[in-house]
């Protein structure tokens, strides 16, 4: 059986396929239809970034403490703003040891950390009991939890630990306040809670959005 190639498939010399104007033309449209793409997700990037920045904390949070428990060590969470990373690492003080890292990532990019203002004045802290005070990162822009082997968070110093984390949209704006979130750890039972900013009641609220 014999096969013709279509007349409109060929070129003037009689081979058959596309052009090089014709591929350049294809090339520049998907070129296109990527680059409007991408502008049309950075706005859901950023509506999402608070949460996820959220989730991953929480996660390594709860990772430390499931590990203090099981291994009866002591686990810490470092989160290092200037280095942008959340690091686990067991301290390995029973017996005796040096301490070991066990994982690290990246900060959710760009989140900030710092307690947002709305209004000329800083937000809430969520409501009571859990007003705890904004988590305070030290000179090197270090933020420490360590778990006990009883699941409790303490300090250097091993003075329970309670403490609000925020997290919003970099440069957050007064109508983006609604995506500011936050979580709350108490330091003797070690215990995590999300929060979501209620913008119309200027309040935090328990549990995602």
């Amino acid at each position: 059986m014999r096969y013709e190639t279509s007349a409109c498939n060929k070129r003037p010399n009689g081979e058959a396929g596309f052009s090089a104007a014709e591929l350049m033309v294809v090339a520049t449209i998907v070129i296109v239809l990527s680059v409007i793409a991408v502008f049309a997700l950075r706005p859901t990037k950023r509506n999402y970034s608070a949460d996820d920045g959220a989730e991953l904390i929480t996660n390594y949070l709860r990772d430390a403490y499931h590990r203090a428990l099981a291994q009866r060590q002591t686990i810490r969470v470092d989160i290092d703003i200037p280095n942008q990373w959340v690091i686990l690492v067991d301290e390995n003080k029973l017996p005796v040891g040096d301490e070991i890292e066990i994982k690290r990532e990246r900060l959710v990019s760009p989140v900030s950390m710092n307690r947002p203002s709305s209004g000329g004045a800083p937000i809430a802290l969520p409501p009571a009991p859990y007003a705890y005070n904004p988590a305070v990162f030290n000179s090197s822009g270090i933020w420490s939890a360590r778990f006990r082997s009883d699941g409790s968070i303490v300090d250097a110093a091993g003075n329970p630990e309670s403490a609000t984390l925020y997290f919003s949209p970099d440069q957050v704006t007064a109508k983006e306040m609604g995506l500011v979130r936050a979580l709350t750890v108490f330091g003797p039972s070690g215990a995590i809670r999300k929060w979501y900013f209620d913008a119309s009641n200027s309040t935090f609220v328990a549990g995602g959005k």
